[in-house]
This record gives C-alpha cells, sequence and structure tokens, in this order.
C-alpha cells in the first residue's frame, strides 16, 4: 500500500450498488489490513488490562467503551475517480464508508447497514448513529426546558436518512418525561398525558436518497398493521396515542416526506444532518497551518481529524486526514500494534494521495460554504427556534469568528461542543438568530434589577455571555427569564476584558481565556459539602486558561 498500486487498498471491502449501477457506499469487511491490526490491538489491550493490570470487567466495559474502531481507515480510494470518507461503524467488526460527494451519507449508512445483516442488527449497528442520537435527545430535552410552549414539538429533519438517529432521540425523550414504570394502559391522568412530548415530524431527504427516507419508521408501522416481527421496546412509543381532554386522542409520532430538499414553514426545531459540502484534495506536508505529526492517542486506537480554518472570501475549513503519529505511549503489551496501526494508515494515505494524482502530500476534507449555502442557512434559522447541526465537517469557525466575520458571529447565538467523545467523528452546533427575543428578556431582567433598561445595555451583556459561552447566551432563547447570576458573569467578563495583567480584583484576558465551568465538568470532580454541617458543595463559574 505504501508503493503499489492504490487499488491494493480495497482489499476485503464490498462496493454498495443501486439497480442502476450508482455506488452507494464502501464497506470494510473484518479481514480488511488496517482492521485486522486494529482488532489485534484492541483485543491484546483488553487481556492486559483485565489479566496484567487485574482489572474488574465493569471497569474494563467502562473504560473500553470509547474505542468503536471509528475512522479506521479515514479514507480509501474510489474507483473511476475521488474518494472515499468514513460515515460510520457497521457493528464492532465491520465500517461503512461513503463518496466524499455524497449529499446525504445518513441514508448511504442505511443502505449500507441493511446490506451487511438484517433484522435487529441492522438497528442497532450504527454506533456513531446510536451516539449521535443520545446527544440529539439531550438538545432536544433542553429546548422544551427552556420554553414553555406546548408539548407539540414540531420537528423539519433534513438529510436524516432512514429517520433512525431522529427516531431514537424522539424514543429517549419520551422516556424523560414518561415516570417509571408508566406503559399506555396507565395513561388515565390526563393531565400527565397532555405533558408528554408528541412530535411532529417532517423529513427532507435528498433528491438521491428520497426512497429510503423515513424507512425506519415506516418499517415500525408496517410491523404492527401486519403484526409479523419484533419491534423493539423503546420504539413502541411511536405507535401508541395520547387522550387528550374532551376524548381527543393524538398520536405521538406524525410524520411526512417532502418533495422538496429544504422547509418553507415554520417549525420549533429543525435537525440539519451533513449541511457542509466536502471533497477530498491532497495537500502538501506542512503547508500552511496543516499539522505534520501528531501524538498516539489511546496508544494509537483512538483517531482524530486535525482541523484548520483558514478563512477568505469563501470560508473553506480544512479537515486534514490523521497527521502522522510520531510520538506518546505505545501498547503496553507490544508495541507492535501502535507501530503496525500507524503504518498502515500511513500507507493507506499515501495511496489516496496517489490514486488523486497529486504525488506526496496528505489527504484532507476540503469544506466550502458557497453564497447559496449562506442563504440557505440564514432561511432555516429564520423558519426556526433552534437549529440543531450534526456533521462530520461542521465549521464551527464560520459562525464564531468575530474578527473575521463580524456580521456572521452577530448574527447567531451559537452553542457547540466540538470533538466530543461521545460523538466520534461528528460535530455538533446548535444554533439560533432569535437575538430579539434575547434582548426583551434582558430588558426585563435589568428593569427587576434596578438597572437602567435600554437596547445598547442588552446588547453589551449579551456580547460579552456570547464571548464567554453560547451554552450561557442559548439559554436565554426561551421564554424564561434571564437570572441575576448571567448578567454577573456578563458583567465579570468585561471586567477582566479592560483589566491590567497585573490587576488584584479581576483576571486579565490579555494572557489567557475563561471555561465556563459547566461545559467542562469532566475536569475538575464533583463538588463536596459537608452533610452534618448542612454546607452545601461549591465549583467555580468560570475557569481561567493562561497561556
Amino acid at each position: 500500500m505504501e508503493v503499489g498500486e492504490p487499488s491494493f487498498a480495497l482489499a476485503n471491502t464490498v462496493e454498495v450498488q443501486s439497480l442502476s449501477g450508482r455506488t452507494i457506499g464502501l464497506i470494510v469487511l473484518p479481514a480488511h489490513p488496517l482492521r485486522v491490526a486494529w482488532h489485534a490491538a484492541y483485543d491484546n489491550l483488553v487481556l492486559h488490562t483485565a489479566f496484567d493490570q487485574n482489572q474488574h470487567a465493569k471497569a474494563v466495559r467502562e473504560e473500553f467503551a470509547a474505542l468503536d474502531g471509528a475512522m479506521f481507515p479515514t479514507f480509501l480510494p474510489k474507483p473511476g475517480g475521488g474518494a472515499y470518507v468514513f460515515a460510520d461503524t457497521l457493528g464492532f467488526h465491520a465500517v461503512g464508508m461513503v463518496p466524499d460527494t455524497d449529499p446525504e451519507p445518513k441514508a448511504a449508512v442505511a443502505i449500507l447497514s441493511r446490506a451487511l445483516g438484517e433484522g435487529e442488527f441492522a438497528d442497532t449497528a450504527q454506533i456513531v448513529g446510536n451516539k449521535s442520537a443520545k446527544v440529539l435527545e439531550g438538545e432536544i430535552a433542553k429546548y422544551l426546558d427552556c420554553h414553555d410552549t406546548s408539548r407539540l414539538l414540531h420537528v423539519h429533519a433534513l438529510r436524516a436518512g432512514d429517520g433512525f438517529t431522529v427516531a431514537k432521540a424522539f424514543g429517549g425523550v419520551q422516556k424523560r418525561y414518561r415516570p417509571d414504570g408508566e406503559h399506555e394502559d396507565d395513561e388515565s391522568d390526563e393531565t400527565h398525558a397532555a405533558s408528554l412530548p408528541v412530535f411532529s415530524l417532517d423529513l427532507y431527504p435528498s433528491a438521491e436518497q428520497r426512497g429510503v427516507s423515513g424507512r425506519y419508521i415506516s418499517e415500525a408501522l408496517e410491523k404492527r398493521r401486519r403484526g409479523a416481527g419484533v419491534l423493539a421496546a423503546e420504539d413502541l412509543w411511536m405507535l401508541e396515542s395520547l387522550s387528550l381532554p374532551g376524548g381527543i386522542n393524538m398520536p405521538r409520532l406524525r410524520w411526512s416526506r417532502k418533495e422538496k430538499p429544504d422547509p418553507s414553514s415554520a417549525a420549533h426545531l429543525a435537525i440539519a444532518f451533513d449541511t457542509f459540502e466536502s471533497r477530498v484534495d491532497v495537500e502538501n506536508v506542512g503547508a500552511a497551518g496543516m499539522a505534520t505529526a501528531s501524538p498516539h492517542y489511546a496508544f494509537g486506537l483512538l483517531s482524530f481529524f486535525d482541523r484548520q480554518y483558514p478563512n477568505g472570501s469563501l470560508p473553506i475549513w480544512w479537515v486534514s486526514s490523521i497527521p502522522a503519529a510520531k510520538e506518546g505511549e505505545k501498547h503496553p503489551s507490544r508495541r507492535v500494534h501502535t507501530e503496525t496501526l500507524a503504518r498502515l494508515r500511513d500507507g493507506i494515505q499515501s495511496a489516496v494521495s496517489r490514486h488523486l494524482k497529486a504525488g506526496a502530500g496528505h489527504p484532507v476534507l476540503k469544506t466550502e460554504i458557497s453564497r447559496e449555502k449562506e442563504d440557505s442557512l440564514a432561511e432555516l434559522h429564520r423558519l426556526s427556534d433552534w437549529v440543531i447541526t450534526l456533521d462530520r465537517n461542521a465549521c464551527i469557525e464560520y459562525f464564531d469568528s468575530p474578527r473575521d466575520n463580524r456580521d456572521v458571529y452577530d448574527a447567531y447565538v451559537i452553542d457547540c461542543v466540538p470533538e466530543r467523545e461521545d460523538l466520534g467523528c461528528l460535530q455538533l452546533i446548535t444554533s439560533t438568530t432569535k437575538l430579539s427575543e434575547v434582548r426583551v428578556l434582558l430588558d426585563d431582567a435589568l428593569d427587576q434589577m434596578g438597572l437602567s433598561r435600554s437596547r445598547r445595555n442588552a446588547e453589551f451583556l449579551l456580547e460579552n455571555l456570547k464571548a464567554l459561552s453560547g451554552r450561557l447566551a442559548i439559554r436565554l432563547t426561551g421564554h424564561k427569564q434571564a437570572t441575576s447570576e448571567l448578567i454577573a458573569l456578563s458583567v465579570s467578563r468585561a471586567n477582566c476584558k479592560i483589566a491590567p495583567e497585573n490587576d488584584n480584583c479581576w483576571t486579565s484576558l490579555e494572557d489567557g481565556f475563561f471555561v465556563p465551568a459547566d461545559d467542562a465538568t469532566d475536569l475538575f470532580p464533583a463538588p463536596s459539602g459537608s452533610k452534618k454541617s448542612g454546607e452545601k458543595g461549591t465549583r467555580p463559574d468560570l475557569i481561567h486558561v493562561s497561556a
């Protein structure tokens, strides 16, 4: 693979095509050289942890949950031109990859999963899809907590594939609001029944994958109608109805598949998958901003993109392939496992570069935001309260670059947590443009605190709150009043911005920045207090990181 034909990198893979001959994706089988090397390293690490370090089985399972084989491989050459890009894991041993030009990878992964196995395996094989459903569930629940609206939630889902991820997320939200042990027959309490969330889902698929859109939901309904097949317990809610006052029954899930790829009606939430279009290109090693080396993550068993954002007339976000790993701790049982993984990965990247006829260099994903895409994003935000974006190439810096894109930064309140371990290779962005609503809430809070109520003060507080964290600012986009704590954090940041380096009161931002403690709870222990004395545990609001 280092010097031979690029097609050698496709050994032990299966290309999946439609009946018309269109390439849907690639299944990387467990016998592929890189998969063999990864599983050999994984198995020996489990054995080392369990028997050499004498760890309990439960501790081993919890510690190894993050190692799912994602991004092995990241790229593969595509016959006829172009390249395949990692999309999702298919079970624990196989990997699904899609062409870099695929407009709807979620639908392609659903077809690949179905091609690999039927039944329950097809539903649970998408490890990244299951993880993203759990995170999406949390964002939807956050919206319901921030808005005192009815429990009928109208949702637009763009390029959602067969609807697997969205349906699982809705089911998780239903479970949060359903008391333990409650079933359909137990819903005699009409007041509680009306408080359960009900979803109206509109699916907007790409033109190429219209036939796959919503298939996961429709097959669940078909199983109920025909009485054949077993429906998972967590999906039974899709077949239930709520009994409302007056003898009215409302289905918990109403859904439709639209003909157009973009919505034209209003909704509470919009969930957009793979919004940013990308293509695989080759860049010379050592190009401006590109990392030339990286450490061994988890002895080489984890892989991450190195991301750069060179802003220009059209924003382009480089997502490089994994730089060559040259440092860090190697496999504790046999260091050759780490060395083999690194060499195989670099060899495959070299094969992809030669396949693209670019000679020496690293394959990278280049994500461009065209003027049409800018208009589409603006329209989607205009129609929805919140827009949740799940994308392997989500361009967070496009929204959050006040020096380069001041107009865009002022237009969006952004809540993003990049490189989440529980999302694998995906990025999560929650954004809104409902700034007028935020300003009204800030005006009311200022009035209650006896402060000057003006548009200028509201904008001042919002600007400093956004500079701390979009997660703090986005809480104001509901119907709940701004708390004095949020205003205090905003004023504190404003004072720190103008404070000199040796100020005795304020921490200067000349040589550092703030991280809200709520966004980094895994970095410090939980607050502890004395139960006997009645003291409550405390923790900081902000963490200052200096250079």
